[in-house]
């Protein structure tokens, strides 16, 4: 007697005699989303907001199971409103929410808190073209309720938010920019928002920042050199103040970074020799600096890769065939693989704003366009929806010779007047389609 073949078996076998796994199959079963040779879910796909139009999502936090939750805003142009939206593996929307605010409001960073809630930062009240506003701090509970919200300003100058991360004591650091000025702003705060220490960086454009174990951090700034915008590395303690400074001896912008656990930092960049990546200690030394190719506009993010590598992304404008890049350096600043995909919708090589690694292995990358919005997931090898071309990339591994120099930056210590804003949380109807077809 021929043994009984079960249906689903039958099914799949059929699919493959014809032309590969049936989509859904393997991790993230149950989805839309493809597989790819090796197994892993990936996908790439843009936002649908008939009645709320103008979403733009800036960063991203890992969640357990492979999910993330990403922040933003949405809502018309001339009046968006702060924007969040949990994913699961399989690129489904688990929760969304928008924040209403008495004027418009955006958010740009968010972190998880130990009470198992979310931390979420950005820019308040600002007007329809974006001018002015005030710094905006919003406590989230586990399922994204709002539990406080504070503002905070000071005098005429308007504070934008662009970071934030949490201390072991539960207070908050906090790091932006002025709106419309060339001056950086960073500061502490206790558990409940209220301000401990501000500091203010003059002719200081901020770009990123990198908690540090001494419950401090590292800041990535540019500052005007003799005649030209130079990239410089500014460290603090956990009071504020400068422990030491140091400046590019050649035109570069510093555009990521992170903490390795040797207390080194993994800096990206861009130079005249392409994306650049760099090793420096804690005390600001250089351990070894690598550059990779020349035909791409910037890298937009570099994070952390198993084994003490990392991965980094680009959005490639200039070229119209490769629209993003992802690409994975070793602990030692080697390429392991360059990779470039296009077409996706509506040219979201425009902005490939943040990426990170998902706590299952896979790379989510937020991609935001004029009008609309993607997220992507590639494998950890950096592959992503076969609908998607890849393009083969390549690049010459380039060693350039940046040194770093001390350099005097006194910060100044500022006032700043927070106030409880009222936020109102409503219902969004974001759904997501596939974007490569």
């Amino acid at each position: 007697m021929a043994p009984i073949i079960p249906l689903a078996s039958l099914l799949i076998g059929i699919q493959l005699f014809l032309g590969g796994l049936p989509r859904g199959v393997g991790p993230g079963s149950g989805s839309t989303c493809p597989v790819d040779s090796a197994g892993s879910a990936v996908w790439v796909k843009k936002f649908d907001l008939v009645y709320n139009p103008w979403p733009d999502l800036n960063y991203g936090i890992p969640l357990a199971g492979g999910g993330c939750l990403a922040v933003g805003d949405v809502g018309p142009l001339s009046g968006p409103d702060g924007w969040i939206v949990q994913f699961g593996a399989a690129g489904t929307i688990e929760k969304q929410g928008s924040y209403a605010l008495q004027k418009n409001g955006r958010l740009q960073a968010i972190a998880p808190t130990a009470d198992g809630g979310y931390i979420a930062a950005g820019r308040m009240n600002f007007d329809e073209y974006g001018k002015g506003g005030d710094g905006w701090l919003m406590k989230l509970d586990k399922d994204l309720i709002p539990k406080w919200n504070k503002t905070y300003a000071r005098g005429e100058r308007h504070i934008n938010f662009e970071q934030v991360a949490c201390l072991p004591d539960g207070g908050f650091l906090l790091a932006g920019l002025y709106s419309g000025a060339y001056d950086s702003l960073i500061a502490k705060t206790n558990s409940t928002g209220g301000v401990v220490w501000a500091h203010e960086f003059a002719g200081a454009i901020f770009y990123a920042m990198i908690p540090t174990p001494d419950k401090g951090l590292l800041a990535l700034v540019t500052v005007f050199g003799e005649s030209d915008w130079l990239p410089a590395l500014i460290k603090l303690d956990s009071t504020g103040k400068v422990k030491w400074a140091k400046q590019s001896d050649e035109h570069c912008t510093f555009w990521s970074g992170f903490a390795t656990s040797s207390g080194d930092f993994i800096i990206g960049g861009t130079s005249a020799s392409g994306n650049m990546v760099m090793k420096v200690s804690g005390g600001g030394a250089i351990k070894w600096q690598s550059a990779f190719g020349s035909t791409f506009s910037r890298m937009s993010k570099i994070f952390p890769a198993p084994g003490g590598g990392a991965y980094f992304v680009t959005p490639n404008s200039w070229n119209p065939t490769t629209q993003v890049v992802i690409a994975k350096v070793t602990g030692t600043g080697a390429l392991s693989f360059a990779r470039g995909y296009a077409p996706f919708t509506q040219g979201f090589q425009e902005s490939a704003d943040h990426a990170f690694q998902a706590t299952d292995g896979s790379i989510l990358m937020l991609c935001n366009h004029v009008a609309d919005t993607a997220i992507v997931r590639f494998d950890a090898n950096g592959r992503t929806d076969p609908k998607c071309t890849p393009f083969p990339i390549k690049y010459k591994r380039t060693n350039p010779k940046l040194a770093l120099e001390n350099i005097n930056i006194t910060p100044k210590k500022v006032k700043l007047t927070v106030k409880t804003a009222k936020v109102t949380r409503q219902a969004t109807t974001a759904r997501l389609e596939a974007a490569c077809k």
